[in-house]
C-alpha cells in the first residue's frame, strides 16, 4: 500500500459555516477518519482516507491551512480527474466540511 495517493492543502470549515466543531479523529496516523472528497464542479464523491498529522489542539477553523495526506479506496477510478491545483471539499454526509487544493499526486 501506498503511503498516499494525494497530498493536499485545505481547511476545515466551523461549525457556524455548516463544518465540524472540532477537527476529525486521529489514531496513530492511520487513515481511520472517512470522508467523502468531492472534485470541484463534480456530482460524485469518491470514498477516501485522510491522515492529518499531528492533532492541533488551537485550530482556526475557517483560516488555517493544512498539508493532509489522502488515500482512496478506488484511486484508478479518480486518478484521471485529479491535477495539481485543482480544487475539492470534503464531505460528512451532505455537509461540506472542508476545502482546499491538490499539492501532490503519486504516480
Amino acid at each position: 500500500m501506498y503511503e498516499y495517493d494525494i497530498m493536499v492543502s485545505m481547511r476545515f470549515l466551523s461549525e457556524e459555516k455548516g463544518g465540524r466543531r472540532k477537527l476529525p479523529p486521529i489514531k496513530n496516523k492511520e487513515y481511520t477518519y472517512r470522508p467523502l472528497f468531492k472534485i470541484e464542479n463534480e456530482k460524485i464523491g469518491y470514498c477516501c482516507g485522510v491522515v492529518i498529522g499531528e492533532y492541533i489542539n488551537n485550530y482556526s477553523f475557517d483560516t488555517d491551512l493544512m498539508d493532509i495526506k489522502i488515500i482512496f479506496l478506488q484511486f484508478s477510478e479518480v486518478k484521471n480527474k485529479l491535477s495539481v491545483g485543482k480544487h475539492f471539499s470534503l464531505y460528512e454526509g451532505n455537509e461540506m466540511i472542508g476545502t482546499g487544493c491538490i499539492l501532490k499526486i503519486r504516480d
